[in-house]
């Protein structure tokens, strides 16, 4: 499922599941996730300053996926979720973003 210039998911509003980024076209050989951060933003909005009812309670690097654990979401509502890592190259690590559209339905 596409969301234009974002891959789109769905999302029950009762759930708690994991939504993969997977990172391993984007790592150079030989290279790991060294660190990631998760945020979520309102689509609509994309204001960090509003209440946002989606939620990461944790966020896992297994290999090189990037794993957030997300939970709740008002249906009807479609989220931003932006993965911002790093990874272990040195002297210089290379940082950059992935993005999905998490829309929160009944299913």
């Amino acid at each position: 499922m596409s969301g234009g210039k974002y891959p789109l998911k769905l999302k029950d509003p009762g759930a708690t599941l994991e939504y993969p980024f997977g990172l391993a076209d984007e790592l150079s050989p030989g290279r790991s996730i060294a660190v990631a951060v998760v945020t979520i933003a309102d689509n609509d909005t994309l204001n960090p300053e509003s209440p946002v009812q989606l939620s990461s309670l944790q966020t896992d690097i297994v290999g090189t996926d990037v794993v957030p654990w997300l939970t709740g979401g008002t249906p009807g509502k479609t989220y931003r979720v932006t993965c911002r890592y790093t990874d272990d190259a040195t002297p210089t690590a290379r940082i950059d973003e992935r993005t999905m559209l998490i829309r929160v339905t009944n299913l």
